[in-house]
């Protein structure tokens, strides 16, 4: 006896919904995919791009997923010294230490 024990009385049965997905964090986990996989030649040339759909996401989950993404493969590929001056890079790293808080 227990929940749905009652379906021949009409109370029916309970079915369990699939929680909603973030369509933001959809998006941010395909960003992530794609640095993930981007040679880390083309970091210099293409990761500014991943931080100003960074700057679109509103979500804070999803925003700190990608900026942890754009920092991994700026380390990955070893230009960090180069990226440290600018202020996206500044901004990233700034986003995460707070929401590390």
């Amino acid at each position: 006896m227990g929940i749905g024990a009652k379906t021949s009385s009409g109370y029916g049965r309970l079915e369990l919904e699939a929680p909603p997905v973030d369509p933001e964090l959809q998006k941010a986990k395909g960003y992530r995919n794609e640095i993930e996989g981007m040679p880390n030649a083309s970091v210099a040339s293409q990761i500014n791009s991943y931080y100003q759909n960074w700057e679109k996401l509103t979500s804070r989950e999803a925003k700190k997923l990608l900026a942890q993404a754009i920092v991994d493969k700026v380390r990955q590929a070893g230009r960090e010294k180069n990226s440290a001056g600018k202020a996206w890079y500044q901004n990233l790293l700034a986003f995460l230490e707070d929401v590390g808080k």
